[in-house]
């Protein structure tokens, strides 16, 4: 059987740079003859944590929501890979939710690897520093899952216009995940 890639988009537009790139994504990992499963948290019920701690006796989370659905999709898979516009120098707050909620699986993610892909309109590539280091943090948190690398790409206003170079990057991730 062959590798299970599952992609996770937390952009909340259609049609936009994220969508692009994950596009670009989904095709190389099918074309390098591996199974790919795209998920946008955007069409899914999901819930901020409230902290109750809950998860950490049961194992599952009190809330009901379709976030559930969601970690069974990721423990399922042999990768996953967070795909996040970047507002206001920081991931999206779908994103940050996301994270938020996988804590029950902290301890047995499932997964062996994890990426980021972020797209943000400023050109500054500095704008990714905080969403970046955050997701470094949150891969600290799951033990046995290593970092399957990064692709950030600055100026992706027109998802028409993402530079070559940033689309052979995603190309590259989907190659080596």
């Amino acid at each position: 059987m062959s590798e299970k890639i599952l992609i996770i988009s937390t952009s909340p537009r259609r049609g936009g740079s994220m969508e692009r790139l994950c596009d670009v994504l989904e095709e190389e990992i099918r074309k390098n003859g591996k199974q790919a499963e795209r998920l946008n948290v955007n069409d899914w019920n999901i819930h901020p944590c409230t902290g109750c701690d809950s998860c950490r006796e049961s194992g599952e989370c009190i809330q009901q929501d379709d976030m559930k659905v969601i970690l069974e999709a990721m423990q399922a898979a042999d990768a996953v890979v967070f795909a996040s516009p970047i507002y206001f120098y920081n991931m999206s707050g779908q994103m940050k939710v996301l994270l938020d909620r996988t804590y029950p699986i902290c301890g047995c993610a499932g997964f062996q690897k994890a990426a980021f892909i972020a797209a943000c309109s400023d050109q500054d590539i500095r704008a990714f520093d905080t969403a970046a280091a955050g997701f470094e943090e949150y891969l600290c948190c799951l033990d046995e899952v290593k970092n399957g690398g990064e692709v950030l790409v600055p100026a992706a206003c027109d998802c028409k216009k993402i530079p070559e170079d940033k689309l052979e990057a995603v190309r590259r991730l989907g190659r080596e995940l």
